[in-house]
């Protein structure tokens, strides 16, 4: 039965108003945030301090995007995690006017707002990560194949190869999205673009990748190295528990109600329309990649999480006529929405049953790297060198207003982070003292040994505990070699 239009726009307004409170909810907890910038967060802050084509580990886009938005917000946790809830919000309302073209207003509806609460996109709202441009970007890339099969207006064109091309400025994992458009084209006229279309389109997305490419190769793929040893393949073997675990997980990044239901009408799609058939298949892509990565080596629960776009799609198509697990799918979305930014805000100090702290992963190690920060400052420093990469990423934030340079030690040998692929200190040009940060005991924490030593122990976050020498070199030409562990 045909749906009055006064009702369609009533409940795309109501998903609409719901999004945009949401998004604001997050927003404003985020100003009050007690957690510090994550490893990886203060990395990709740091990656964005100057406009490279390219970063050690991942395409640029998350540096220039949190650039972008600690310029505007200001250089606080607030600053780079902003962009996070604002994007996601976006994503939502693409993912709304994507489903409308596919199934009725109601169920669209239900998709954008089981989208937005998902615990991954919970989570990630409150954190910045590659993975929030990446599903930007994927699902306009989605909704612009959809358009442009129905239509051959060249700004979508443009559009779509923006889309797919700045989707791989985000992650790598944008591949997993192109097959997926590919195998819905062929599954689907609905998502099928003429090639006339399709290759400007793909050679848009190629131009903008080629800057990165380069960049890569400029470094000998030094990229592409570190994603292949990521990944810990080791030949052919089968870890069939490893693979169970990884979809198992899927529960607690989809939400249990929606990943269930997914499963479910995966059992049966022989019987779904062909453009519902597609969306499966854009879905099942990314998993199916992952799962068999999980397989034979190892995989990260969000490693194929740009199936959560046309999965909250698929899912919501399932249980339109289930109003009560439509419910029970939205109240534990939204509870774990509502209640994950109160955490990072209230939960900074408790802690687990075996004494760890609770969000010591998003508490750093920042009385060291302050007390780091303040005696180099004193000392009248011109650098900090320090080989760990945790330890690296948390002195670049906190020096970024103290005109001291963060370095990794000298040495020739293969790169294991940005800081040692770009940064590596030059004896030969430093000039004034050098202080050296490495945990006690480490061969880089006795370089130098006639060097005056300070020690401190960390105190709540993720190196609770753990000892830490700082030590002022003077001459530095006895940083040339560093010895070995």
């Amino acid at each position: 039965m045909a749906v009055p239009t006064d009702i369609k726009y009533s409940v795309t307004s109501i998903a609409v108003t719901a999004v945009a409170l949401l998004t604001l909810w997050r927003v404003l907890w985020l100003l009050a945030d007690g957690t510090t910038l994550s490893t990886d967060e203060a990395q990709y802050w740091f990656w964005g301090q100057e406009f490279a084509f390219g970063a050690y580990s991942k395409p640029p886009l998350i540096g220039w995007l949190i650039r972008a938005a600690s310029e505007v917000a200001g250089q606080s946790v607030f600053g780079v995690r902003v962009a996070a809830p604002l994007l996601h919000g976006a994503t939502a309302l693409i993912v709304l006017v994507l489903a409308r073209r596919l199934t009725t207003p109601a169920v669209a509806a239900f998709a954008a707002l089981s989208y937005l609460t998902m615990p991954a996109v919970a989570l990630g709202s409150v954190l910045i990560t590659t993975d929030t441009p990446l599903l930007f970007f994927a699902a306009a890339a989605l909704l612009f194949q959809h358009r442009l099969a129905a239509s051959g207006k060249g700004w979508l064109i443009v559009a779509l190869g923006l889309a797919v091309g700045l989707g791989f400025m985000a992650k790598y994992a944008m591949i997993y999205v192109v097959l997926g458009m590919i195998a819905a084209a062929v599954a689907s006229v609905d998502w099928r673009i003429p090639w006339r279309a399709a290759l400007p389109a793909a050679l848009i997305a190629f131009a903008v990748l080629l800057p990165n490419l380069l960049w890569i190769a400029s470094f000998r793929f030094v990229t592409f190295q570190h994603i292949a040893s990521d990944a810990e393949w080791q030949g052919v073997r089968i870890y069939p528990m490893q693979a169970l675990r990884y979809l198992a997980e899927q529960l607690a990044v989809m939400g249990p109600v929606l990943f269930l239901a997914w499963l479910a009408g995966l059992v049966r799609l022989r019987r779904m329309p062909r453009p519902h058939i597609a969306l499966y298949l854009v879905s099942v892509l990314p998993l199916l990649v992952v799962l068999v990565q999980a397989l034979t080596s190892r995989a990260l629960a969000n490693w194929g999480v740009t199936f959560l776009l046309a999965g909250a799609i698929a899912a919501a198509v399932v249980l339109q006529k289930n109003r009560i697990l439509m419910g029970l799918s939205l109240v534990i979305g939204l509870s774990v929405s509502l209640a994950l930014p109160m955490v990072m805000a209230f939960g900074t100090g408790w802690r687990m049953p075996d004494g760890r702290l609770f969000l010591r992963r998003y508490l750093g190690q920042p009385d060291v790297i302050e007390w780091a920060v303040a005696e180099a400052v004193t000392g009248g420093a011109t650098a900090i060198v320090a080989e760990d990469r945790d330890l690296l990423s948390g002195l670049g934030w906190a020096a970024r207003s103290a005109g001291i340079a963060v370095n990794a030690p000298p040495g020739d040998g293969p790169p294991r982070h940005h800081w040692d692929l770009l940064f590596r200190l030059d004896p030969e040009k430093a000039r004034g003292p050098v202080y050296v940060l490495a945990e006690a005991g480490t061969a880089l924490a006795n370089i130098c040994p006639n060097a005056t030593d300070q020690i401190r122990t960390a105190g709540p976050g993720f190196a609770e505990g753990r000892r830490f020498a700082l030590r002022r070199i003077d001459d530095t030409t006895c940083l040339k070699e560093t010895p070995d562990e």
